[in-house]
């Protein structure tokens, strides 16, 4: 897919989801739009779960994230990320709980773009459980027949401790 089909299909899908929010407590997403919900929220977990290298399966050779209370500079690929979250792993951190309340999930071909918020509970070596809320929104791709992370960006609503929390 070339750059410009590429910018006017994320130009209709901004324009088009508008209209199509749903509830996020409906139980009207179909089959597809479940397992997309679902690998949003095994993801985080699937590091600990299933070793970096199955995590790493989850996102696209193409993969980017933008973190968006930063600028350009927050913009990382796939390498970069990965990068980052081994290390993080590696130092004895891993995510403990995981829930995804969607917004909206559009589904065109093998693009999809899901709206959600994400609570994600975390364990650390050295120091005491954090929590992580966010805003989220996500093109997913699919790649040799399976949904992949392919755009991620996010905007937390809070990180600290997770005592601190409730």
């Amino acid at each position: 897919m070339n750059n410009t089909l590429f910018s006017l299909l994320l130009l209709w899908l901004t324009i088009a989801s508008g209209s199509v929010l749903s509830d996020a407590n409906s139980s009207q997403w179909n089959e597809e739009q479940l397992a997309i919900i679902e690998l949003n929220r095994w993801l985080p977990l699937s590091l600990d779960k299933e070793g970096f290298n199955a995590f790493s399966e989850y996102f696209h050779p193409e993969y980017t994230n933008w973190y968006m209370k930063g600028d350009k500079q927050s913009l990382v690929d796939r390498d970069e990320y990965l990068s980052r979250v081994k290390a993080w792993h590696d130092q004895g951190n891993y995510a403990t709980k995981s829930e995804v309340t969607p917004i909206s999930i559009e589904v065109f071909c093998d693009i999809a773009y899901i709206r959600f918020i994400q609570v994600e509970h975390f364990a650390h070596k050295e120091k005491e459980p954090t929590m992580f809320i966010g805003q989220f929104a996500s093109l997913l791709k699919k790649h040799n027949g399976q949904w992949k992370m392919y755009r991620t960006s996010f905007q937390e609503r809070y990180r600290g401790p997770l005592k601190n929390s409730e």
